[in-house]
């Protein structure tokens, strides 16, 4: 429910009908976000909602982090002894809870073209390129080319109101409770801070309690 999924079901709307728009929620769906996917479910004829739990893997696995010391993850923990929580890497939790379901899902259901939003623009983005075949299914990124600008500009002329959250980044939110892409989610901790702050306080507590110990690593190091 970022701005360019809204965007690419602008784009796509002459074919929404032979579509099927996935919402992967993981759980971490806010209030605002949820609002927003009940808007696109109301206006396509196909809207299904895969509910993942990436709280319920955070549980096991540990804090997602972009620094990963090893020693505080859950195997290293068993080796050292140190003391939980453990810290994940980000990407495995993404993977786990969102990329992952969203593909086997459109496998199980016999999918043959998937579209999705990635544009080239972006700092953070899987290695494939439009038009990417896996198995029977070709992998489709229709604003591939397509500037922050472009996106904004698009989603204005469509009368589409760009979520609030982007007046403080350029990211939108998957899970409120995420505490991985650190350089991309400033703008969403802002918004979190302002807006849920009993929400931010358990996001903050789980960032100071990895950042310690990277930092303790660090001095080891």
């Amino acid at each position: 429910m970022g701005r360019d999924s809204l965007a690419l079901v602008e784009y796509l709307s002459d074919k929404l009908d032979s579509c099927l728009v996935l919402f992967v929620d993981a759980g971490g769906a806010l209030p605002e976000v949820d609002e927003i996917a009940k808007k696109v479910e109301k206006r396509v004829k196909n809207f299904y909602r895969l509910q993942t739990n990436s709280n319920e893997w955070i549980n096991a696995n540990g804090i997602p982090a972009d620094i990963v010391p090893v020693w505080h993850t859950v195997k290293g923990i068993a080796v050292s002894g140190n003391e939980f929580p453990a810290i994940a890497n980000s990407l495995d939790c993404c993977w786990n809870n969102i990329m992952n379901p969203m593909h086997e899902f459109a496998k199980e259901i016999g999918a043959k073209k998937i579209y999705r939003g990635q544009r080239n623009a972006e700092r953070l983005k899987s290695p494939i390129r439009s038009g990417y075949v896996d198995g029977d299914i070709e992998i489709v990124f229709p604003l591939e080319n397509w500037s922050d600008d472009d996106v904004n500009e698009y989603l204005e002329s469509k009368g589409v109101e760009l979520p609030e959250w982007y007046q403080y980044g350029d990211k939108g939110f998957d899970c409120w409770w995420c505490t991985g892409f650190n350089a991309e989610s400033k703008g969403l901790h802002k918004y979190l801070e302002k807006h849920h702050p009993d929400k931010w306080a358990i996001v903050s507590e789980r960032i100071n309690a990895a950042r310690s110990k990277v930092e303790a690593e660090l001095r080891a190091f």
